[in-house]
């Protein structure tokens, strides 16, 4: 596990460097079947990680490739989930709210997660094996961690993560743009119980890391999402001893939909 995180750490970190050489200098942007921005960066980014997730010998299944048979899929024990870049349209709007996300898939679960937010200067790693972390050099200095020599060594030079325990107020984190009316009513009834609730809204899986320090105590969404939008994130909150279900079965998330969807989740500091 320690050698297949560190894999998945370079990769983000050579993803990052691609997305931010495009946010700077220029992409160009076309539109899917369903309306959504694909960009220069998102098909550059996916390209860097199959090329280096690819020598695990592992099936890798992004947003950006081929998507697979659910039969196929369900023959994998270990597989890689990635996102090249989660939060495109940010990307396009220049919000910074944009991150890379990888997650590795044992037996139906999330077991491993990266998410890498380089105009934001956060990169997040962890495994339920050896926990959470986090960065602490602005993205500029992030190759240095891709040049040292084991997992032993970046965790050294990492913050162990929760490093926020207690909030002074309940603070949620939400969906800026797939906020349906469920997860409004959801929210509106959890400011019953919680008079002085603080809600904030951002853009991408940049909100679990956010989570796995400790800078929130939930972020709950009710509408649907795919497998690559949520398997890091759910495996960077477990990894730091927190708790995420499914919002229908109260249970782990396993990733099993033929559609390669989840109807939902909380995730919480405090399990």
């Amino acid at each position: 596990m320690k050698d297949l995180l560190y894999k998945a750490i370079q990769s983000a970190i050579d993803a990052s460097n691609e997305i931010m050489h495009q946010y700077t200098h220029g992409f160009e942007t076309e539109h899917k079947k369903d309306n959504s921005p694909l960009t220069t960066a998102d098909r550059a980014a996916h390209i860097l990680i199959l090329e280096k997730l690819g020598e695990t010998n592992f099936p890798v299944l992004s947003e950006e490739g081929n998507h697979f048979s659910h039969t196929e899929r369900m023959k994998w024990e270990k597989y890689w989930i990635i996102d090249p870049i989660d939060g495109t349209r940010e990307f396009v709007n220049k919000t910074d709210e944009f991150c890379v996300c990888i997650a590795l898939i044992e037996n139906k679960k999330s077991v491993l997660g990266v998410i890498a937010a380089p105009a934001k200067n956060l990169f997040y790693f962890g495994s339920i094996e050896l926990g959470s972390y986090k960065f602490c050099l602005d993205y500029a200095k992030w190759n240095e961690y891709k040049n040292f020599k084991n997992m032993e060594e970046i965790i050294s030079k990492s913050t162990t993560l929760p490093t926020e325990k207690d909030n002074k107020t309940y603070k949620l984190l939400s969906s800026k743009n797939y906020k349906d009316q469920k997860t409004i009513t959801y929210i509106e009834n959890k400011k019953i119980q919680f008079p002085d609730l603080t809600e904030f809204s951002c853009g991408s899986a940049i909100k679990f890391g956010l989570l796995a320090e400790g800078k929130a105590d939930e972020y709950t969404r009710l509408s649907p999402l795919s497998f690559w939008d949520i398997a890091a994130g759910d495996a960077l909150i477990k990894s730091a001893g927190m708790k995420i279900v499914s919002s229908e079965t109260n249970e782990e998330i396993t990733y099993t939909d033929p559609n390669m969807k989840i109807n939902g989740f909380h995730a919480f500091k405090n399990p």
